[in-house]
């Protein structure tokens, strides 16, 4: 007898998605003309496999000053972290929102956040984080200038405090972990070189990983 491998348009040879084990951290941000920008990651909590080709649909469902959540912001970006924006001008107080998935076959909603509008382009204070060097136990010539990068362009796990982005820049290995709102410095131009997104493309699960990188 052939094997069936997909059964009720679930396949039995790959994991099942559960709910409780998806994570979906938001970030809002809203600037002077009113325009929200909504930046969220998808993590799974259990496998920490990449969900990327299991999710067909993704977007932000909000509305003004109740949950009935009939408006929707689709993706501008569709990598992560994902990212959308739309303007609320035409509402007076708090919106609400949520992020809405589908992974595989199963829908999925994130908490719901809301944003107080009225303070829509208060804080116009940038700032910025301190990257360290990692202990990458080789011999290397400290560099002759300090590292920082935009809090902006920063993953949004490190920024809550729970995963340090590991990243190369200069052929160094860098780490960045946002502790506490001490770490988080105003943006000043002339501390040092600021990296305004991520560190690049080059990045890495841990320290170790990077400095491997050197020696393979």
């Amino acid at each position: 007898m052939a094997f069936n491998r997909y059964e009720d348009g679930f396949d039995k040879c790959r994991p099942p998605v559960c709910p409780e084990d998806i994570q979906i951290d938001i970030s809002i941000t809203c600037s002077e003309s009113n325009d929200i920008y909504v930046l969220w990651e998808i993590t799974d909590t259990a496998l920490g496999r990449d969900l990327t080709s299991l999710i067909s649909s993704n977007a932000v469902v909000w509305s003004c000053g109740n949950e009935l959540f009939d408006n929707t912001a689709n993706l501008i970006r569709d990598s992560q972290p994902y990212e959308t924006l739309f303007n609320i001008g035409s509402c007076d107080d708090i919106i609400y929102l949520k992020v809405k998935v589908q992974i595989d076959l199963t829908f999925i909603e994130s908490e719901i956040n809301f944003f107080d509008i009225r303070t829509c382009g208060e804080d116009s204070l940038e700032f910025m984080v301190q990257a360290e060097l990692c202990d990458c136990d080789i011999a290397q010539e400290p560099p002759g200038y300090d590292l920082y990068m935009d809090y902006d362009g920063l993953p949004i796990s490190t920024k809550n405090g729970d995963v340090s982005h590991i990243f190369k820049y200069d052929n160094l290995c860098w780490s960045i972990i946002v502790n506490s709102e001490d770490d988080k410095l105003p943006y000043d131009e002339n501390q040092g070189i600021i990296l305004a997104d991520k560190g690049g493309s080059l990045t890495y699960d841990d320290c170790s990983s990077c400095c491997d990188s050197d020696q393979s």
